[in-house]
């Protein structure tokens, strides 16, 4: 009996020895384990987004908002005429509504240096009343209402100082070209440089931000008057200040 448990005894302690060697080589044979691998961080980062696209709507106010022109008159040349046509010259104001809502499209583009290169189109409609005059004699005849159709088309630089975690202030500098059409008692059109200095704060998130913007543009003397149109009676030409203002809000969307 004492032979046969002695037996029994070797071939239990000789199974668990096979077993425990098997443990070891499986566990000697698997891959050691990656520090920082994917089972440690499951999402990949999210990309950069450098692009963003944002309308924007707004208020815009000109900062002239009474503005002369000029008629030729008859050719007879008394007192004031312009030097070298022998055509008389008479003003007449344009009063220009105070402020007017306004819309704009941005694009814009982050580079590695720290800066976005920006493209902006804004643009707006505000009315006008013109004292018209008689071309023949100057004086005045009636008042009539117009509308302004303007357009602004800016390249920016911009920069962004980020202040809390999503929330940064920005500013930024540009020029471009302005265009202006007058509709109603005075029927022309007129373009010009522009210049435009932007700042502002937004809010971003990973594919949105809000954004708070003041914009100040710089185009004082816009002209009406082409370089090879004949002087005539009753023509109505000279400059337009479109310089002015406006406060906009947009919302971004980032790619």
């Amino acid at each position: 009996m004492k032979t046969l448990l002695l037996m029994l005894a070797i071939l239990g302690v000789g199974t668990v020895g096979v077993a425990v060697t098997n443990i070891v080589r499986a566990a000697s044979a698997e891959p050691p384990e990656d520090i920082g691998s994917s089972s440690s961080n499951p999402w990949p980062a999210a990309p950069e987004r450098k692009n963003s696209i944002t309308p924007k709507l707004g208020s815009y106010t000109l900062s002239a908002k009474r503005q002369n022109l000029k008629m030729y008159g008859d050719e007879v040349c008394i007192l004031s005429c312009v030097f070298g046509t022998g055509f008389e010259v008479h003003s007449f104001p344009l009063e220009i509504q105070p402020s007017s809502p306004a819309v704009g499209l941005e694009y814009e583009r982050r580079t590695p240096w720290g800066y976005s290169l920006a493209a902006e189109i804004l643009h707006t409609q505000p009315r006008y009343t013109a004292s018209l005059i008689d071309p023949h004699t100057g004086a005045f005849t009636t008042r009539s209402d117009g509308q302004m159709r303007l357009s602004y088309v800016f390249v920016m630089i911009k920069k962004y100082l980020a202040l809390a975690e999503g929330f940064q202030i920005f500013g930024g500098a540009g020029g471009g070209y302005t265009q202006a059409g007058l509709s109603g008692a005075v029927n022309e059109r007129a373009s010009g440089p522009a210049l435009q200095l932007a700042t502002g704060f937004q809010y971003r998130l990973d594919r949105f931000s809000v954004k708070a913007e003041y914009h100040y543009v710089l185009a004082p003397k816009v002209s009406l008057r082409s370089n090879d149109a004949a002087p005539s009676t009753g023509r109505i030409f000279g400059d337009l200040d479109l310089s002015g203002r406006g406060l906009f809000l947009g919302a971004s969307i980032l790619f």
